[in-house]
């Protein structure tokens, strides 16, 4: 199918005036962009990803499902910032009133709506620029392609505040080391999650596939926009179909662990890196999983760090100074 030709620039802004909005709060808005075409706007500060993200995300879902739209991109008009992360005192509360529960709540409600949101009946496009951050990363992966300027600052940093990726970075990371041919997939995504690495620009984010061979790199960061709403038409009129169930291969208990190379590494790393490579090795060789298998580990895991006072620990630090804590 030929490319559709992209006119002008678009902006949230301008789509707003022109089209108007579905639905909004403080944290979001879900911005009628035209011609079927959607955009979830965030609305925090350098566009951080907290409860009122989340439930705007599901009520974006709700309205496609309704058919209010036919496809929805994710973007805004942040000129540094596709998402910087999770806002980390969405999780302060939780640890402070010592309550698992509903830590474990809000991190599966995020979870359940970035991978409801991959597999809807509409397609979703991230316009990525900037920052895509931890939370943020997991956000654009959740979207169905990319589009995205050349400055693109993409990883998973969660290891530095006492986390691992758990709205679906990790078993996301699995799926698309996977598609991407990689002959060690766990390990190419236990490479990615634990790194703390983010990449320089849209050529290195692909390089750990974050990217994929079907998304797009724009060279202006005022284009991103509208090639993405392009994307999402062409999508549609290409006939969308939600992307089919993966098996995944998992690592085998009886290689070398993932986790080997840690040894010398800080308790607090290790007990992280510990995690993700359990959520990626397999209980037999040759084991596989789905990612409905696999996702209920990733918050498991999230919920069981920040428990311990050294993760904690790294959490506050961050709050307080901005930096990460090497405890």
């Amino acid at each position: 199918m030929e490319r559709r030709k992209v006119e002008g620039v678009l902006t949230v802004a301008d789509a707003q005036r022109a089209h108007g909005v579905l639905a909004e709060s403080e944290a979001a808005a879900i911005v009628d962009l035209g011609d079927g075409v959607a955009c979830l706007a965030l609305r925090t500060k350098t566009n951080t990803c907290d409860a009122g993200v989340i439930e705007m995300v599901e009520r974006a879902l709700a309205l496609g499902e309704e058919g209010a739209f036919d496809a929805l991109v994710i973007g805004s008009d942040h000129p540094r910032a596709f998402s910087a992360g999770a806002n980390l005192a969405t999780f302060t509360h939780f640890i402070e009133s010592e309550d698992p529960d509903g830590l474990r709540a809000l991190i599966r409600r995020g979870q359940v709506s970035f991978h409801a949101l991959r597999n809807s009946a509409f397609p979703v496009v991230a316009a990525a620029k900037g920052f895509a951050l931890g939370g943020g990363c997991e956000l654009m992966l959740a979207a169905n392609r990319v589009v995205t300027h050349a400055e693109l600052y993409a990883g998973f940093p969660e290891r530095s505040v006492g986390l691992l990726p758990a709205w679906g970075g990790t078993v996301q990371s699995l799926v698309r080391a996977l598609g991407a041919g990689e002959p060690l997939p766990a390990a190419s995504a236990f490479a990615v999650t634990t790194s703390c690495e983010v990449s320089t620009s849209a050529w290195q984010a692909a390089d750990w596939h974050l990217l994929t061979d079907h998304d797009e790199v724009v060279a202006s960061v005022h284009r991103v926009l509208a090639e993405a709403k392009a994307v999402a038409l062409d999508l549609l009129e290409g006939g969308w179909t939600p992307p089919a169930p993966a098996e995944l291969p998992l690592h085998s208990p009886d290689a070398e662990p993932l986790d080997a190379g840690w040894a010398d590494a800080s308790e607090t790393d290790r007990a992280i890196v510990a995690r993700i490579a359990g959520i990626l090795t397999g209980d037999r060789p040759g084991a596989t999983a789905s990612e409905e298998d696999l996702l209920p580990l990733e918050v498991d895991a999230a919920v069981d760090l920040l428990q311990r006072p050294l993760n904690q620990e790294r959490v506050w630090h961050l709050l307080r100074t901005n930096k990460a804590l090497a405890n």
